[in-house]
């Protein structure tokens, strides 16, 4: 993969889930929300030290990938970061 200012380009996968969120497709957020929530989750718990506020930064992440999926940017790093 071709790289420019330190950064590649995101995983196939990445960059066709992405383009799915941006049509639309809920199965899309399904998959992203099945492979990177335990994740958000955890760093989440890490940050607040509670479970609770934990799984509103989840929700939140989430809803705001579904609602704005056009703001990820691909050249900041994968869906994972």
């Amino acid at each position: 993969m071709e790289s420019t200012g330190g950064t590649s380009a995101p995983p196939p996968a990445d960059a066709e889930v992405h383009r799915r969120l941006v049509y639309g497709d809920e199965s899309a957020l399904a998959e992203v929300y099945a492979t990177y929530g335990g994740l958000v989750r955890r760093v989440a718990v890490r940050v607040t030290r509670s479970p609770a506020a934990a799984e509103d930064v989840a929700q939140e992440v989430f809803a705001h990938l579904w609602g704005r999926p056009y703001t990820y940017d691909a050249r900041r790093g994968s869906l994972r970061t």
